[in-house]
């Protein structure tokens, strides 16, 4: 190739081709100093508009300014006209004439301002005019000085490549040898990042493995909660089932009551009828609240159970803090919080677990005001009992003296009881109020009445008692859980963080690692291309001696070359940014076609055959090594024509008397292949490294592998646990939140019935005692 660069050079020196080249170097000198001169002309001109255009601004800064100080004292003289007008309010009197004048003065300054105005926004606007086309005119010298210095650069650029391409003919083959090993040494490193990509690309495939899991359990969340939500809708629906019962049977009660006042219009007849409606309601209502305890029993074991969605029962509306627990919906939000990336849906979750801690604190407040409530109810129902038992007294003290009135003769008249029943509106037979059955029955129906009341006092303080207690118990539960919560809600808040930190950091890893891989790629490309451009160089060489000695070329060799070029133009149509090294490879494979078409059939010299042609797949790594075995076939067929050139020199030189240029020759021959033995030597220390990176490549991979089954195996184990946790906490929690509210509707219950009967039998008290 040095050989046909010296031919062109030769042929560019002779035959009158210097006065050509010195008369085109004169012809370009003097284009250069015509497009000096014109430069020049147009920076004149550019300096001249530039100064015109400054001078310009000038003028228009100034009439700003004069525009300015104009709008200033037209804002002055209506400031003066504002003041003068708040003048003439204050002194109305003896300021008329003063004011018409300052009018009149006012009206014409603003005539005068304006008219001064307009003529300055005229020649405001005559400035602008000119500006534009100053301005105009600087950006077309401006575009021509530019295209001049267009053509001044590319006239510059053309005179350096073609000097660059003088000198490329001399330099081309040292640069090819030293950008042979660099890419060698780039394909080693390059070859070391595809390991360290590996292993990058095994740590994403865990993470993605990771992110898939959290999928899997955020889709399980999602139908737990749709699962809770209709149990919900369920609970609501049998809830106001409830609620009409009970308005059902407060309509009841009501009637009942209705019936009692009628019935104790006649309290004499109808006194043993009285005492057993008051007994069937006390026995109904019994009955109704063990009913009641027996629904809710059955509502807390039977949702906890793994019946039918449609049969399942649910506790009141009006329990309040036990009508929802609490803990499923934050263990949901606990679970939906692994997948979540983003930190405004993590702080949504924790305003939602701080509304629901104000909630819980809040029917915590609600169970304390009725704990009061009833502790009141209580206290006025001693207080009644006290009265009642008072009245008792006096009635039993009224017993006693009837006897002793009686033995005395007196008879008690019933007048004050008719005069008090005629007060009220109300018109009784008189009672006999001597007979003693009476009297003894209205202190047995009292005894009984007392003592009934005495013991449902009792119960009702025991059961506060006992209320009083599970509140505190149930209430320190909650705030054990409610700790719980949230430092699970902090654990969960501080891992998701850190999730999203080190898939944030995976993500920059990967985008790093893909940047890498792509110019990995393009490098080993480009490698590959030096690669068969230096065989195609050696085919060249291998040509060129034997054409020089005439020798017939290897057809193996030949062969190879030929695959190998084609392969490489059908390549390089696919890879752009390598055009114009494929065109020069292509012009060189046509002549050594041509070349070796001319060749006789027979050999010169036998050899091992080459191997396959590597370029079946051409980003193949391993396409290295088949082109240093090519290469190191090419050389040997190199090293037979060279022994067998310097063995013809030998002889021919006694005959030839020692010719200087082929002494020459054999030298820059043997110089030559010693370089390529020393390539050769450094391919094979490469193909050594490069072996050594895919042993530890293969090794990382399976380290990589076991890491992950391991971290899948515990990471599974872990998620079961907590599973399993949290669904026994979610039961437990169920059942507690439906014995809270039975026991609350309980304690209400008996609480509206002891609140009613004192007041019933005050009031048939009131009716039944006589008059003392």
């Amino acid at each position: 190739m040095l050989e046909e660069g010296d031919g062109e050079l030769e042929g560019i020196g002779g035959g009158g081709g210097d006065g050509g080249l010195q008369a085109e170097v004169e012809r370009l000198a003097a284009e250069l100093q015509e497009a000096n001169e014109e430069k020049l002309q147009a920076a004149r001109y550019g300096l001249a508009v530039l100064e015109e255009s400054a001078a310009l601004k000038i003028k228009h800064s100034q009439l700003e300014e004069d525009h300015e100080a104009l709008k200033m004292e037209v804002q002055q003289l209506r400031e003066a006209l504002a003041d003068s007008v708040s003048s003439h309010k204050r002194a109305a009197a003896d300021g008329e004439s003063r004011e018409e004048r300052l009018l009149q003065e006012s009206a014409t300054k603003e005539a005068a301002m304006e008219i001064r105005m307009d003529e300055l926004q005229a020649e405001l606007k005559q400035a602008r005019v000119m500006l534009a086309n100053t301005s105009a005119e600087n950006e077309r010298l401006a575009g021509l000085s530019t295209q001049l210095k267009k053509e001044c650069e590319c006239l510059e650029v053309e005179k350096n490549r073609i000097r660059e391409e003088m000198k490329e003919y001399k330099t081309r083959e040292v640069q090819q040898l030293q950008d042979n090993s660099e890419l060698e040494e780039e394909n080693i490193s390059l070859q070391k990042q595809v390991s360290v990509l590996k292993e990058n690309q095994v740590e994403f495939e865990s993470v993605k493995l990771e992110l898939t899991h959290k999928d899997e359990e955020l889709e399980l969340m999602r139908a737990q909660l749709e699962e809770a939500g209709h149990l919900r809708e369920i609970a609501e629906r049998q809830l106001d089932e409830a609620l009409e019962a009970l308005k059902e049977e407060r309509e009841q009660k009501n009637s009942l009551r209705r019936e009692l006042a009628a019935l104790t219009l006649n309290p004499f007849d109808s006194f043993g009828h009285l005492e057993l409606q008051l007994d069937d309601s006390r026995n109904g209502e019994k009955d109704k609240g063990g009913e009641e305890e027996e629904e809710e029993e059955m509502d807390s074991g039977y949702n906890n159970s793994k019946g039918m969605e449609r049969n399942r029962c649910s506790t009141p509306r009006n329990s309040g803090v036990f009508l929802r627990p609490q803990a499923p919906g934050l263990v949901a939000d606990l679970l939906s919080e692994l997948h979540l990336s983003d930190s405004q849906k993590l702080k949504q979750q924790l305003l939602q677990v701080e509304r629901e801690k104000a909630t819980l604190s809040s029917a915590v407040h609600d169970l304390q005001q009725q704990l009061s409530q009833s502790k009141d109810a209580l206290s006025e129902q001693q207080v009644k009992m006290e009265q009642l038992s008072q009245r008792l007294e006096t009635l039993q003290s009224t017993a006693s003296k009837r006897p002793a009135e009686r033995e005395n003769g007196m008879s008690p008249s019933p007048r004050p009881l008719q005069n008090q029943e005629a007060e009220n509106g109300i018109s009784y037979y008189e009672v006999d109020a001597k007979s003693t059955e009476v009297l003894e029955c209205r202190m047995q129906v009292a005894n009984e009445d007392l003592v009934r009341l005495h013991e449902e006092l009792k119960e009702a303080g025991e059961r506060s008692k006992a209320l009083e207690e599970c509140y505190k118990q149930e209430k320190e539960r909650w705030r054990g859980e409610a700790k719980e919560l949230a430092d699970k809600i902090r654990q969960c808040i501080a891992a998701s963080r850190q999730d999203q930190e080190r898939i944030g950091q995976l993500e920059r890893e990967i985008g790093a690692t893909r940047q890498v891989a792509t110019d990995s790629e393009g490098h080993l490309s480009a490698a590959q291309e030096e690669l068969l451009a230096f065989s195609e160089e050696l085919a060249n060489l291998y040509h060129h001696v034997c054409v020089c000695n005439n020798l017939t070329p290897s057809r193996v060799t030949l062969d190879y070359y030929r695959e190998g070029a084609q392969a490489g133009r059908t390549h390089n149509h696919s890879q752009l940014h390598h055009y114009r090294g494929s065109l020069r490879r292509h012009r060189r494979s046509g002549e050594v076609l041509d070349l070796g078409s001319g060749g006789s059939g027979d050999t010169s010299s036998s050899c091992g055959s080459c191997p396959g042609s590597p370029t079946l797949d051409f980003r193949d790594p391993t396409n290295v090594r088949n082109l240093v075995a090519v290469i190191r076939c090419q050389i040997k067929h190199l090293q037979v024509a060279v022994d067998l050139c310097r063995q013809r020199n030998l002889l021919s030189s006694p005959a030839a008397g020692g010719s200087t240029e082929s002494d020459r020759d054999t030298e820059a021959l043997i110089e030559e292949v010693l370089k390529l033995k020393s390539l050769l030597s450094t391919k094979r220390e490469q193909i050594a490294t490069l072996r050594t990176v895919l042993k530890a490549n293969k090794q990382t991979a399976e380290l990589a592998l076991t890491n992950l089954k391991t971290k899948y195996e515990t990471e599974k184990s872990m998620v079961t646990e907590t599973m399993m946790k949290l669904r026994n906490e979610l039961k437990a929690l169920k059942e507690d939140a439906a014995t809270f509210s039975s026991l609350r509707v309980m304690f209400a219950s008996r609480d509206e019935i002891l609140l009613v009967s004192p007041s019933v039998l005050q009031y048939t008290w009131t009716m039944f005692m006589p008059s003392s």
